[in-house]
């Protein structure tokens, strides 16, 4: 049984899943990032988005799966995925004419909603408890 977890398939399996976290997170910000231009009117902007994406996906999987087998795949796909991110936040900002900081970084409102959230779940705890 410990054998069996600690083979050369579960460890590659584990850094691929480590690697691809990163793309996964990256990717689920870029999701929400490209709903603000597609409300406000301008889809095209992600289409657009989506064929260098997979323009850049194609070329790192061609030339890292050679060179580095699965490894290689996730990079390629974690780096696309990273791009893909950067795309769209430049795509927000440029849409609805915020900063950066604006965008990444808490303000009072973003504040005041966790605090408010924090005290339903503290109060729904009581409850169940």
């Amino acid at each position: 049984m410990v054998c069996h977890f600690s083979c050369n398939s579960f460890l590659v399996a584990t850094e691929l899943f480590r690697i691809l976290l990163i793309g996964i997170t990256l990717g689920a910000s870029s999701r929400v990032l490209s709903n603000d231009p597609a409300a406000r009117g301008k889809p095209k902007l992600n289409f657009y988005a989506s064929f260098i994406i997979v323009a850049i996906n194609i070329v790192l999987k061609v030339l890292s799966i050679p060179r580095m087998c699965m490894i290689g795949t996730a990079t390629a796909t974690t780096s696309a995925y990273s791009v893909n991110f950067l795309i769209k936040i430049f795509l927000y900002q440029r849409v609805s004419e915020s900063s950066f900081r604006q965008l990444l970084l808490p303000n009072g409102l973003d504040n005041r909603v966790s605090k408010f959230i924090m005290e339903q779940v503290k109060g729904r705890l009581k409850c169940t408890s």
